[in-house]
């Protein structure tokens, strides 16, 4: 059997968005499945994974007229016992199917409130694993237990595209390939923790995103193969999945008739609703995977051309890690708990608590995205008031909104990347070097010695793990130096580069000084001549 294509596999995660997939799906081939699936099952109004019904019709047809690949997939396995939130509405979903002798595991993306509170659990610094990463490998061995001498690929989008790079890490001696659509990256804690599976297998790895997409583009990637494709987003007009109603609007726009209210608010509230209706589907779009096919003949769907990533996205790409890069731990916990709760539904909180706003966080973070605006981009409030006056058409709102941003930009009185204190004293480099020495010295054979335990916990147990070194920094420094192989000319480069830059920053506050002094000498001259 041939391998399957990244066409084939962007299907296979469109289609298990939907329930029918999850309910009836097991025991069936991917075509016997397309052919009883009832289009008119999608709801406008409720798009999977922001995928409409003309959409999902072109899906359909594209596996109808593929009988001799979609009627090979046997989908085997099922699993959504999961609920993934408090009502139970949604669940997490991964899926196994056998193509010939070959396995395709499919994880499907966020599936409610826990699974986003899982994401932002992702990013903190301590942890290096989450629960659902950890659940999802779990489902990768029971599937895979028995399986014989044929290929095993793994795949996923959005979130189950971060699983399925977490499987093609941790099992990657046993994948053939791993295939990640808008899947987010790692934080860390993981990249330090599995530094040498991830240089193993990252080669084996694929990610494949949306141009616009906004979900890969968070914390730092791992694939050996990204590639970015060319968005086909709609506003939805063309096939009026955007001009859907919801019960709700529906029932609120019969309330309106029913008391007689002007004909003029009911056609504006009407066109408020399929505008949002509208500017959602776009949005939202940029992150559905079918955002990356295009319709070619007979209806037949191929993956869209490859281009760069979109400016916009690179853009927050780099910022984000910036703040990764400079923020305090418990501000960076803070971002990441409060992004994903604004993603949530319900009431439950799920995880740990981190809801409170850690005292000047506003203040940090203004001048975190300021330094870099300034640093990065030379940007001033200038910049910024004619980039926001250009988003809104040069308009009234666009010149209101982008005076108040400018002006509050240049009133940030830092451009400061961290005011975290970070020791370069000459002790300090002299413990380094003399922990460079020992590894360097040590003989491996010399069990007395704590690292030889590490060298066997390298290659058994995944290797360093921050959040339970960190509270012994000098241990945790010899692991990090024993796990890169630090040589001692690197120390020396080090701490060189920082002294070199405080000598030029020491000059230029000389120089200010100096310039400051004559400037006072001279006001002290005029004001004497006016005596």
């Amino acid at each position: 059997m041939a391998q399957p294509t990244e066409e084939e596999l962007l299907i296979l995660n469109s289609i298990i968005y939907t329930d029918s997939f999850a309910e009836n799906g097991q025991g069936q081939t991917v075509y016997s499945w397309a052919n009883q699936f009832d289009v008119n099952s999608i709801d406008n109004t409720k798009k999977p994974a922001e995928i409409s019904k003309a959409e999902f019709a072109t899906i359909l047809q594209t596996i109808k007229n593929n009988p001799t690949i979609y009627e090979n997939m046997l989908i085997n396995d099922v699993e959504n016992s999961q609920y993934a939130n408090e009502s139970g509405s949604q669940r997490i979903t991964q899926a196994t199917i056998s193509y010939g002798e070959d396995l395709i595991l499919v994880y499907k993306g966020t599936a409610g409130d826990m699974e986003w509170r899982d994401n932002g659990e992702g990013g903190y610094y301590n942890i290096a694993d989450t629960k659902q990463q950890q659940l999802a490998l779990e489902y990768f061995d029971k599937t895979t237990a028995a399986h014989g001498n044929g290929k095993i690929y793994v795949s996923g989008h959005s979130k189950g595209g971060n699983k399925a790079q977490y499987i093609g890490v941790l099992r990657g001696e046993q994948v053939e390939h791993t295939y990640s659509f808008d899947g987010q990256g790692f934080n860390q804690a993981f990249l330090l923790k599995y530094k040498e599976l991830i240089e193993k297998n990252s080669g084996k790895i694929t990610s494949i995103s949306n141009e616009l997409d906004f979900v890969n583009i968070l914390l730092f990637p791992i694939a050996g193969n990204r590639r970015y494709i060319d968005s086909s987003t709609s506003w939805g007009v063309s096939d009026g999945s955007s001009f859907s109603l919801s019960k709700k609007e529906a029932e609120k726009l019969q309330k309106m008739v029913a008391s007689g209210t002007d004909n003029g608010r009911i056609l504006l509230t009407l066109l408020k609703m399929y505008g949002s209706s509208m500017l959602t589907h776009k949005v939202g779009a940029w992150h559905s995977p079918y955002s990356m096919f295009t319709v070619g003949k007979h209806g037949m769907l191929s993956l869209n051309a490859e281009v760069e990533q979109s400016e916009l996205m690179s853009e927050v790409q780099n910022l984000f890690a910036h703040y990764v890069k400079y923020m305090r731990k418990e501000d960076w916990r803070y971002l990441c708990y409060t992004l994903m709760s604004a993603m949530q539904s319900g009431s439950l909180a799920y995880g740990d608590d981190y809801s409170e706003m850690p005292k000047g966080f506003i203040e940090r973070l203004s001048a975190l995205t300021k330094g870099y605006l300034q640093k990065q981009r030379g940007m001033n409030g200038q910049d910024i008031f004619r980039l926001v006056n250009s988003l809104f058409g040069n308009s009234i709102l666009g010149n209101s909104i982008g005076v108040m941003l400018g002006v509050g930009y240049e009133a940030v009185p830092s451009e400061g990347y961290t005011d975290t204190i970070r020791d370069f004293t000459q002790a300090t480099k002299d413990q380094l070097l003399a922990l460079v020495e020992e590894v360097e010295d040590e003989p491996w054979w010399d069990v007395t010695k704590w690292d030889v335990f590490y060298r066997v916990d390298k290659y058994l147990l995944g290797g360093i793990d921050f959040p339970k070194n960190s509270s012994d920094l000098m241990g945790y420094y010899r692991k990090v130096i024993d796990l890169q192989g630090t040589s001692a000319s690197e120390i020396h480069r080090i701490f060189d580069d920082v002294y070199n830059a405080e000598s030029i920053f020491a000059s230029k506050i000389m120089q200010r000084k100096e310039e400051a002094e004559e400037l006072f000498q001279r006001l002290t001259e005029i004001a004497e001549g006016f005596r």
